[in-house]
């Protein structure tokens, strides 16, 4: 019985993709990511952006969220239906809304569902592929008051990327 496991070439080889990349291991490899802070946000660490107006006040527009963050998911090819991928760092549930963005644009089903604040697959992964989206997380109160839709926060905008490996382990 030969047990087959997964390197970080990542961290093993200290992989140094340079400046505004971002190495992401996957399953058997690794690639070099572009994870560039856009204009007016500045670098939390190397996969997160801060809106640069929210360090001074919080009184940035609306419509910009004051976190990008940058995650990357793999998982091997059959990984079953209903399995958890991904937790959102939600603390009240009731007071935020969420909105995926497939920046993909397939027109196949997309494998993965948002159940509360777990990103989940709805379905056996049976095809090795790549995943890039967006989940857009909005506040929707305000100092303890309701906010209508288009007066909510958009809080952070999470750039999720799932690597489905042609590898079964």
């Amino acid at each position: 019985l030969k047990i087959l496991l997964d390197i970080d070439e990542c961290r093993q080889f200290q992989i140094d993709c340079g400046q505004d990349r971002s190495c992401f291991n996957t399953h058997g490899a690794y690639e070099c990511i572009d994870i560039p802070c856009p204009v007016g946000y500045t670098r939390q660490n190397e996969s997160d952006c801060l809106l640069k107006c929210y360090q001074r006040s919080s009184s940035c527009r609306p419509r910009q969220a004051i976190y990008i963050r940058h995650r990357f998911i793999a998982v091997p090819r059959l990984t079953l239906s209903n399995r958890t991928l991904f937790s959102l760092p939600i603390m009240d549930r009731n007071k935020i809304s969420i909105t995926i963005i497939d920046k993909n644009n397939m027109n196949i089903s997309f494998p993965f569902i948002l159940n509360g604040g777990d990103l989940k697959t709805n379905r056996t992964l049976f095809e090795s592929n790549e995943y890039e989206f967006e989940i857009h997380l909005y506040n929707n109160e305000l100092n303890g008051k309701h906010l209508s839709p288009h007066r909510r926060r958009l809080h952070t905008i999470f750039v999720i990327r799932i690597n489905i490996s042609p590898f079964h382990f």
